[in-house]
């Protein structure tokens, strides 16, 4: 058995953002002008609702909501919210509404904190 070429859970620095303060930090959180981000990979119309793994350095968020109309982007709200165990109010799509690579802003955590609530989202690396 071989050495995996893929990487585990993405640790690494945000890409051209010079050194991280944390290089422990996922790198599907991103931190832009006091806000925390986070990368998501949207699969719509899935058989069921799922958040966890990782995919090009995005949370992957199954909903089985279909991509029409905002549902998909509504059914991530919520599952996201619950996977991080956030009130929903605190996550808000910021951009990619109509991609499956999207961002969405998380409020009312910390850096350290959002790092703790997503770590056990990451699992198994599915680049």
């Amino acid at each position: 058995m071989g050495i995996d070429p893929r990487p585990g859970p993405e640790f690494v620095n945000n890409p051209g953002e010079g050194p991280p303060e944390d290089p422990y930090t996922p790198e599907a959180i991103e931190e832009r002008d006091g806000s925390l981000f986070l990368r998501i990979r949207a699969i719509p119309g899935a058989g069921r609702t799922e958040v966890g793994g990782v995919r090009r350095g995005a949370i992957i968020v199954r909903v089985n909501a279909p991509p029409e109309k905002g549902r998909a982007n509504h059914a991530i709200e919520r599952a996201l919210a619950a996977a991080l165990d956030l009130p929903r109010r605190t996550v808000a799509l910021d951009s990619g509404e109509r991609s499956r690579e999207k961002r969405f802003r998380i409020e009312g955590v910390d850096r350290a904190d959002l790092i703790r609530r997503v770590t056990p989202l990451l699992g198994e690396s599915a680049n």
